[in-house]
């Protein structure tokens, strides 16, 4: 039987069984719009937003900036406010039907797209290569267009 050395740092049982996995928390952006959302009748200052958001003070610029690009949160220096609620809807819906397919399907891969519009390129029906990239194009623009989850590097 192993025994618990100087150098660990175990965790209860309760602990362990209400413990988030990294892959399921908020991402800094989702944390941003909720905080936002609730109080959606204030405008704050960025230094606010990351203190009562918990990210990282270093990442929210680029957390806010993204969110403003997608049309999700309005600037006015040095403020910072929730924007069309709609909007931010129709993000969410988009992201969690992602996320569902993605768990059901697997993650889509930009290579098998890409390998498939080839196939289709090469098969001698033009027409279907054509369709193919476009849909991949649309898509691409899309999913850039509405995803709320952030990169690696605001987590």
């Amino acid at each position: 039987m192993c025994e618990v050395g100087e150098n660990t740092v175990p965790i209860s049982i309760d602990e362990f069984d209400h413990h988030e996995s990294p892959d399921r928390r908020e991402t800094n952006a989702q944390r941003v719009l909720r905080f936002l959302i609730e109080n959606r009748n204030k405008a704050f200052r960025a230094a606010e937003i990351a203190e009562e958001t918990d990210v990282n003070v270093n990442s929210i610029q680029p957390v806010l900036n993204r969110l403003r690009s997608r049309e999700l949160v309005r600037h006015k220096e040095p403020y910072w406010a929730i924007g069309d609620i709609e909007r931010i809807q129709e993000a969410a819906v988009f992201h969690s039907t992602a996320e569902f397919l993605d768990e059901e399907l697997g993650s889509e891969s930009r290579e098998a797209w890409l390998a498939a519009a080839e196939e289709s390129a090469n098969d001698g029906s033009g027409r279907a290569s054509e369709s193919t990239n476009a849909d991949t194009s649309a898509s691409t623009t899309e999913t850039e267009g509405t995803d709320t989850s952030a990169d690696e590097d605001d987590k």
